[in-house]
């Protein structure tokens, strides 16, 4: 789902289908952070000035809802403005956002939101580990119940782009990418908690879906480019490599890769359990998946 804040109050324009599966009529709102960080990389390229604009005027809506101790609501119903689940740990989607917006005209307010949002994070968020899964399938849990990586990992890069800035930034990204592989990352077949034998390293989505999906291993590419890119730590950039070697390992003679991994010996996706390209690939995975070995392509050759 693609949903863009509009000029009324509280209210939403979408495109295709609105809300989610579990959503219900409530939107994820700070996921249109994401997607206003992309309007601006199209300003950017095109230098159309709704682009701008929109971008904008998302973040502007998102700071309304922002909470006292700095946190966002989760859930949000965009015709009423109530909340309908609170918790999220994903602040940093907003203040990537901010960041993107700031060499194009400096804005107090949403600094002082950004801010008070990565603070919130680094206090509460890396201290409790409490990294509930956002996903628009998922309904609200026990705390610790359904964990995932996502924003951690967006938190890590971010961190190491701004080292210079504190200097508990870069051990905090280190610790939290320790985490991250502790608990989401198999590194071969022998894992029993995999319910695919796969050439690792792979990265599993989340707790409630346990699979080791190529766009998660992507997503931890661009981490681990981010850590080496900051530490200078050859290990980074060699578990960069070896995660996309696995991606590819497990793509399908048609070009696919695999969403939920194949049998390292056989080819079998467990899925379907057939050989050949599964039904139920997710081509959207395979796009970031791209992105990643795209990126580490290129930041292999700029440091020869």
């Amino acid at each position: 789902m693609c949903q863009i804040f509009c000029d009324e109050p509280y209210s939403t324009v979408t495109m295709g289908q609105f809300g989610g599966s579990v959503d219900g009529d409530a939107v994820n709102l700070l996921r249109a952070s994401s997607l206003a960080t992309s309007f601006v990389d199209l300003y950017l390229a095109t230098r159309h000035e709704p682009y701008l604009a929109y971008a904008r005027h998302i973040a502007d809506t998102t700071v309304k809802f922002q909470n006292a101790d700095g946190s966002f609501p989760y859930r949000v119903n965009p015709k009423t403005g109530t909340v309908v689940e609170q918790y999220t740990p994903d602040a940093i989607e907003f203040v990537e956002l901010v960041e993107k917006l700031e060499p194009l005209g400096y804005d107090a307010r949403r600094a002082m939101a950004a801010q008070r949002a990565l603070e919130w994070m680094l206090a509460y968020v890396c201290t409790a580990n409490n990294w509930k899964g956002v996903f628009e399938d998922v309904p609200e849990l026990p705390v610790h119940s359904n964990l995932a990586h996502m924003a951690a990992q967006s938190l890590i890069r971010y961190l190491c782009r701004h080292k210079d800035e504190d200097p508990a930034y870069l051990p905090t990204a280190i610790r939290l990418n320790r985490w991250v592989e502790d608990q989401f990352v198999t590194f071969g077949p022998e894992n029993e908690a995999s319910p695919v034998r796969v050439k690792g390293p792979l990265v599993f989505e989340q707790f409630v879906c346990f699979w080791p999906m190529d766009a998660h291993a992507a997503n931890w590419i661009l981490t681990l480019i981010e850590l080496h890119k900051a530490t200078g730590e050859q290990v980074y950039l060699d578990k960069a490599k070896a995660a996309a070697n696995a991606i590819c390992q497990e793509q399908y003679e048609d070009g696919q890769f695999s969403t939920w991994g194949r049998d390292y010996e056989t080819g079998v996706c467990p899925i379907d359990n057939t050989g050949g390209p599964p039904v139920n690939n997710w081509y959207n995975c395979h796009a970031y998946a791209d992105v990643a070995l795209y990126k580490l392509t290129l930041y292999v050759k700029s440091l020869r």
